[in-house]
């Protein structure tokens, strides 16, 4: 039923009530019981999941949602973007865009990596490793102890978005957005009508 609710919003393209708004007993658990449905479901109709989203690493975002720990969720491969690629604006539903450290193992100290988020050219927003749950390679325990909880596991060649280092930022067709990222390079995306 919930699975279904949702998978609807995704095909019009039109926000939602909250499955909490169905069903205000409904637990974590049966949220993320809810999505891994949802995955499957979208994995036997020909995607691959990629990777894994971990979100709400930082106390702030964590105390303006009312919520005591970070959540995850799935990357498949129809959300993939190479850097520098344009996004329709019509394939998105109230569009934020968030820098992330993106893991790949890397030898670098992940607590000091300094982020620059820029919309249309202009300094937005500024972060640093740190401000995911005080290193992301924290983040990403946290995400794999998680997920075991679920007999879900990590596995080879995946990705694993740690959380964004700073606050989202609106976006319209028109837009280009950079995050620039000290030691590790930059990524950029722009958006079309």
């Amino acid at each position: 039923m919930f699975s279904n609710h949702l998978a609807n919003a995704w095909n019009i393209g039109e926000g939602v009530q909250p499955v909490t708004a169905l069903n205000p007993d409904l637990h974590v658990d049966d949220a993320y019981k809810i999505q891994l449905y949802t995955i499957q479901q979208q994995v036997q109709s020909g995607q691959t999941i990629t990777g894994k989203k971990i979100g709400l690493t930082s106390k702030s975002m964590q105390t303006m949602l009312g919520v005591g720990e970070p959540d995850f969720g799935h990357l498949l491969d129809g959300m993939e973007l190479k850097n520098g690629d344009s996004l329709s604006f019509k394939k998105l539903l109230q569009p934020k865009v968030e820098a992330e450290i993106a893991f790949i193992l890397t030898e670098v100290d992940l607590k000091q990596i300094g982020m620059a988020l820029y919309h249309n050219d202009v300094l937005q927003n500024t972060g640093v490793g740190a401000a995911a749950l005080g290193n992301p390679a924290k983040c990403v325990a946290w995400l794999a102890n998680k997920l075991a909880d679920y007999d879900v596991a990590l596995k080879a060649g995946e990705v694993v978005l740690s959380g964004a280092l700073s606050a989202a930022i609106e976006v319209k067709p028109g837009d280009r957005c950079r995050a620039k990222f000290a030691e590790l390079g930059e990524v950029a995306v722009s958006f079309t009508e």
